[in-house]
């Protein structure tokens, strides 16, 4: 189990060095230190227009070992991804997180080159390593046949928990279909389960008929047997269309 500070509230060093420098785009990365812990390294700006762009020196990119995205900032937009924001992630293969001055959000753009990590000892990070994730980077390693459009969904989840919960399910909305887990549970399957003491939904993979991964909040990631416990927690089960 992790429990930290640090992994949970590291969003707040990003908006804080933004804030010091409202004119201009700010960057730097995200990466995780030998125990686990988030670490927020501010870097340079290297680009002759920082008003409205970023350049982030490539040395210090490449030598971090558990690098978990890249962050910048957008002072005068929103926080969506500017078609140049997508197409130098797609191109590192990195996450790129942006926080905007104007409506004070995040957006977290997951390309698909990324190549997913193991699902089992990941630790809790928000944005980077969320339940949402596991389904995603499975459905990318073991069924790359079925088209997830990654790029459509911002995987910062909102502060608010109904709005989680809401944009969560919308992410399962397309390209699934809502099944009855009485049918029975196979594996692919997208499981949605109530947590008494969390408010927000939580979200797993079926691996096969036993068994599924998920990663839960300041929890290492793992497989869990799918016993009468979970099983009493399910309140959706989705299952891809193709």
């Amino acid at each position: 189990m992790i429990l930290n500070k640090e992994n949970k509230d590291y969003y707040k060093q990003i908006i804080d060095h933004a804030e010091e420098f409202p004119n201009e785009e700010v960057c730097g990365t995200v990466s995780l230190d030998g125990n686990l812990i988030v670490n927020v390294n501010r870097e340079k700006n290297y680009s002759v227009n920082k008003e409205n762009a970023f350049q982030i020196s490539s040395q210090k990119v490449l030598g971090l070992k558990s690098l978990l995205g890249i962050y910048h900032s957008h002072p005068f937009t929103d926080e969506n991804p500017s078609p140049n924001d997508k197409a130098n992630s797609e191109e590192m293969g990195i996450p790129f997180l942006i926080y905007s001055l104007k409506t004070k959000k995040f957006f977290l753009y997951i390309p698909r080159s990324l190549e997913p990590s193991k699902f089992s000892g990941r630790p809790y990070v928000r944005g980077f390593h969320e339940c949402v994730n596991i389904p995603r980077d499975y459905y990318s390693l073991y069924c790359p046949s079925f088209k997830m459009a990654y790029e459509n969904f911002n995987y910062f989840p909102p502060f608010d928990a109904k709005e989680a919960n809401k944009y969560m399910l919308s992410i399962f909305d397309q390209g699934f279909e809502r099944r009855d887990k009485e049918e029975g549970i196979i594996e692919k399957d997208i499981l949605i389960f109530y947590m008494a003491n969390e408010k927000v939904f939580h979200v797993g993979v079926c691996c096969d008929n036993d068994y599924f991964y998920h990663q839960r909040a300041h929890h290492l990631s793992g497989k869990d047997f799918l016993d009468d416990k979970w099983q009493k927690r399910i309140v959706r089960v989705y299952r891809p269309l193709s």
